[in-house]
C-alpha cells in the first residue's frame, strides 16, 4: 500500500508506492494534494492487480497518467484492452503535424528555459526538428505505420552520411517529436524509444572525454564587493538606463544593479533571479526572498527550484531598500510586470511578461565587468554565480552555523555547503575570542 510522509530536508510531502516491484515517488508542498494522489493511487493499485479482468475505465487510466502515477506505456502493458482502445482512437484522430510541431516547440522552450522564440538557440532546435518532421511526413504520413525497425533503418542511413554527433542529435529530436505525438493521442507508444534502439545507440557511441579539471569557484573578497557596489552607485544612471546606448549594449531594462544586489545579499542562482517575481517578495507586508515554484501568467509555463528546494532567505535593510527603489523605478517607467527582471527589451514591450533568458543575464554581467575593467578585481573575471559563492562564504566567515547556511543556499546535501569551508582562512578572524572561558 502507498505511504505518505513529510521530508524534513525541504518540507515537501511525499507519496511512496510500489509498481512492478519498483518504488515510485511523487512530491508536493501541499499535503492535501498528496492525500488526493494517495487515494487515487490506492484505487489504481487494486485495478493493476485485477489486470485485464478490469475493463472499460479509460477515463480513470487517463487521470492516473495525467497525475504521473504511471505512464501510458505501462498502462498498455497492464491492460491489453486499453492499448486496443488507444490504437483505434489514434487511427481515428489521424496525424496533426502542426499540433505535433507546436507541442515539441513548447517542450523545448520549457526544457531549455528559453522565453524568446527568436533566439538563435531556439531556431537551431526547430531547424533540426523540421528536418525530422519532413522525413516523417514523407515516409509515414499517418505515423501509426512507423515501427521501431523503421526508426532503426532511418538512423543507420543517416550514419552513412553524417557524423555521429549529428545523427544522435536527430535521433533525440525524433524521440521528442514522437513523444509529443504520444501525448496528443496520435500514436500509442514511441517507436523511437524501443529498448533495442536505445541499446544499439549506446553501444555504437564512442565518446572519448578528456579529464575535466577540478571546478574552481570564484568568490569575491569584501573589498571587491565594496568596489563593485561603489562603481554601480557612481554610474547609477548608466546601469539603470532601460534603453541600449553606445556604452551599454545589454541594458536588461536597467535591472543589472538589482540582480547584483540579490546575488550578494540573498545568494540567488541564475535561474532563481530570473524567475524571482514581485508578488512573492511581499514588499509591503512581510518582505522576504521566497524561492518557490512559479507559474508565468502569460505563458502558463511553470518553473521549480533546483532539487525542488523551496526556501526563504532573509532580506536585510540594504536589500530591502534596493528592492523598494527598483519597484518604484519600474513603476515610473511602466515596465513593472510579474518578474523583477522583465524579459525582452524596452523598445519591444510585446516581448515582456515572461521570465528573462539566462543568456541576457550572463551577457549583461560580462558587459559590466568588461566596461569596468579598471576596478582592479582579481582574476578570473567574476560571474553572476560568484555573488552566490560570496554570500555563502561570508556567512560562514562571520560565524553563521553551517546548517543555517545550507538552508539559505537551498543545498539538499550538507556536503555541498561544506565545500565553502575550504575557502575560509582561519587567520582572517580570531574565532577564539568567542570562547566562553
Amino acid at each position: 500500500m502507498p505511504s505518505v510522509y513529510r521530508r524534513e530536508s525541504d518540507k515537501l510531502y511525499v507519496l511512496q508506492y510500489q509498481l512492478h516491484g519498483k518504488s515510485r515517488y511523487l512530491y508536493h508542498e501541499h499535503k492535501e494534494v498528496i492525500d488526493n494522489l494517495d487515494q487515487l493511487c490506492i484505487v489504481m493499485l487494486v485495478k493493476v492487480r485485477h489486470g485485464n479482468s478490469w475493463r472499460n475505465a479509460e477515463d480513470d487510466i487517463a487521470l492516473w497518467i495525467d497525475k504521473g502515477l504511471l505512464t501510458r506505456e505501462e498502462a498498455c502493458g497492464i491492460w491489453d484492452w486499453y492499448a486496443d482502445t488507444l490504437e483505434r482512437k489514434a487511427s481515428f484522430v489521424g496525424t496533426d503535424w502542426d499540433a505535433i510541431r507546436q507541442a515539441y516547440e513548447d517542450y523545448i522552450l520549457s526544457e531549455e528555459n528559453l522565453s524568446d522564440s527568436s533566439s538563435k538557440t531556439h531556431k537551431s532546435h526547430m531547424s533540426t526538428a523540421d528536418q525530422v518532421i519532413r522525413w516523417l511526413k514523407i515516409h509515414h504520413p499517418t505515423l501509426v505505420t512507423l515501427t521501431p525497425q523503421d526508426v532503426q533503418d532511418w538512423w543507420n542511413d543517416l550514419r552513412k552520411k553524417y557524423a555521429d554527433s549529428t545523427v544522435n542529435k536527430r535521433l533525440t529530436k525524433m524521440r521528442h517529436i514522437l513523444q509529443a505525438a504520444v501525448k496528443l493521442d496520435m500514436i500509442i507508444s514511441n517507436p523511437a524509444m524501443s529498448e533495442e534502439i536505445v541499446a544499439k545507440d549506446v553501444q555504437q557511441r564512442v565518446v572519448i572525454r578528456p579529464e575535466r579539471p577540478t571546478k574552481e569557484y570564484r568568490d569575491l573578497h569584501p573589498e571587491e564587493c565594496e568596489i563593485i557596489i561603489e562603481r554601480l552607485v557612481e554610474k547609477w544612471d548608466l546601469y539603470t538606463q532601460p534603453q541600449a546606448s553606445e556604452n551599454r549594449k545589454r541594458p536588461m531594462h536597467g535591472c543589472l544593479p538589482i540582480a547584483i544586489f540579490c546575488g550578494l545579499y540573498a545568494g540567488l542562482r541564475n535561474g532563481e533571479m530570473l524567475w524571482l517575481s514581485w508578488p512573492v517578495l511581499r514588499l509591503k507586508r512581510s518582505p522576504m526572498v521566497r524561492i518557490q515554484e512559479v507559474e508565468c501568467l502569460k505563458t502558463k509555463r511553470r518553473w521549480v527550484p533546483k532539487d525542488y528546494e523551496m526556501r526563504r532567505v532573509g532580506m536585510n535593510e540594504k536589500l530591502k531598500e534596493r528592492l523598494h527603489a527598483e519597484y518604484e523605478r519600474q513603476e515610473e517607467l511602466g515596465i513593472r510586470g510579474q518578474f523583477v527582471i522583465p524579459s525582452g527589451s524596452f523598445t519591444k514591450p510585446h516581448l515582456r511578461g515572461t521570465a528573462a533568458t539566462e543568456i541576457s543575464l550572463i551577457r549583461s554581467i560580462n558587459e559590466f565587468f568588461s566596461n569596468e575593467s579598471d576596478m582592479g578585481l582579481d582574476a578570473p573575471q567574476p560571474t553572476y554565480y560568484s555573488f552566490r559563492h560570496t554570500y555563502a562564504t561570508q556567512l560562514l566567515q562571520n560565524g553563521t552555523d553551517i546548517r543555517t547556511v545550507q538552508k539559505r543556499m537551498g543545498h539538499a546535501n550538507l556536503k555541498t555547503t561544506e565545500k565553502y569551508l575550504r575557502w575560509i582562512d582561519p587567520k582572517e578572524k580570531v574565532v577564539e575570542d568567542a570562547l566562553p572561558y
